[in-house]
């Protein structure tokens, strides 16, 4: 019996490009490299090609949320998804917080992204070759990003800052005092699931 290829599957995270100087993450720690990040997708695309990749799964936060204060999410996400679409491998976005800081969910679709399965929703399956399946999920179906202020998720996401930090509802610039590190994570940038019988998961 003959031995089946290995399926190979390419992953890539925070490309988060923006064609403007170097910069840092939101608590000024973290060095970006906003336009090398374009060359690192680039040598990931080629690496890719190279092996032979059947699918691609692109992690989130393809380009970075200060595109969207420079008027430059379009011609940025653009930028990048040219790089990508170079690999001929089926392609699944997942939405991070900076897709949601430039781009309404209601137009991911026709910009570019691959976040919704055919049905329209941002949970699905899908067939990865002969042998896979993966499963999609939407980490911010409940979160105070990329809602409606009316939308259930939206208000559940404010009644746990209330609970869990409320420095985040009174327009503290400090998110994180007073706060115990166990609860570092109820931050505006984050988000959470639904789980399918309605309570939540984080």
């Amino acid at each position: 019996m003959a031995m089946q290829a290995p399926f190979r599957l390419g992953l890539i995270a925070d490309i988060q490009y923006a064609d403007c100087e170097d910069g840092t993450d939101f608590s000024g720690c973290e060095q970006r490299h906003f336009r090398n990040s374009l060359n690192i997708a680039r040598n990931a695309v080629e690496c890719w090609n190279a092996v032979g990749v059947d699918a691609v799964v692109q992690l989130g936060d393809v380009i970075d949320g200060c595109n969207a204060k420079m008027n430059a999410s379009e011609t940025a996400l653009a930028a990048v998804l040219n790089v990508l679409s170079r690999s001929p491998a089926q392609r699944f976005d997942l939405i991070g917080n900076h897709e949601l800081y430039n781009v309404k969910r209601d137009s991911m679709t026709a910009s570019g992204l691959r976040c919704f399965g055919p049905d329209g929703l941002t949970y699905y399956s899908a067939h990865l070759g002969d042998r896979w399946e993966a499963i999609f999920l939407d980490p911010y179906e409940i979160s105070l990003i990329g809602l409606s202020q009316d939308d259930s998720g939206f208000l559940e996401a404010q009644e746990m800052m209330r609970q869990h930090n409320p420095n985040v509802l009174t327009g503290a610039k400090d998110w994180f005092k007073g706060l115990p590190t166990s609860k570092h994570r109820f931050v505006p940038y984050n988000g959470r699931l639904v789980s399918a019988g309605g309570a939540t998961k984080s």
